[in-house]
């Protein structure tokens, strides 16, 4: 009942072919499952290829820049979610994301005062090398 991230890290050229294999094994090792994984990727052709082999796994465009088309680019691809650096979000872009319907999760922030600050603005997943520091908070 943990919700796991998986990111999948392709090799040029190999995006498709990658993508598609980790679907599969994915969908695979948490078959019967009642929480499924998360496939994430900074490449939109591993995630369109996870897609298409595994079209029941919840999927997420992860990005280290803010693109204002970003929704011309995860809708395609059937995203949940945008998994984003944090210094790329402000209240204002969770809102953003928020009222296309999907979820944000971002990566990583080990400062306790940055991800209080997140939190209260309504990111939904918060990724950290600190957990002993963030969880005290």
């Amino acid at each position: 009942r943990v919700c796991m991230n998986i990111e999948i890290k392709p090799t040029r050229g190999r995006e498709r072919e990658t993508g598609a294999a980790i679907g599969l094994d994915a969908a695979s090792l948490w078959a019967g499952s009642d929480v499924p994984p998360l496939l994430s990727s900074f490449s939109p052709l591993a995630l369109d290829a996870a897609r298409e082999a595994v079209p029941d796994l919840p999927r997420a465009w992860l990005s280290e820049h803010w693109v204002d088309d970003w929704r011309e680019r995860v809708v395609p691809l059937g995203c949940i979610a945008l998994d984003l650096k944090h210094t790329l979000l402000t209240k204002a872009r969770i809102d953003e994301i928020h009222d296309a319907g999907l979820r944000v999760a971002t990566w990583t922030v080990n400062d306790p005062t940055r991800a209080a600050d997140l939190i209260a603005w309504g990111v939904d997943t918060l990724i950290t090398d600190a957990v002993d520091v963030i969880a005290t908070r």
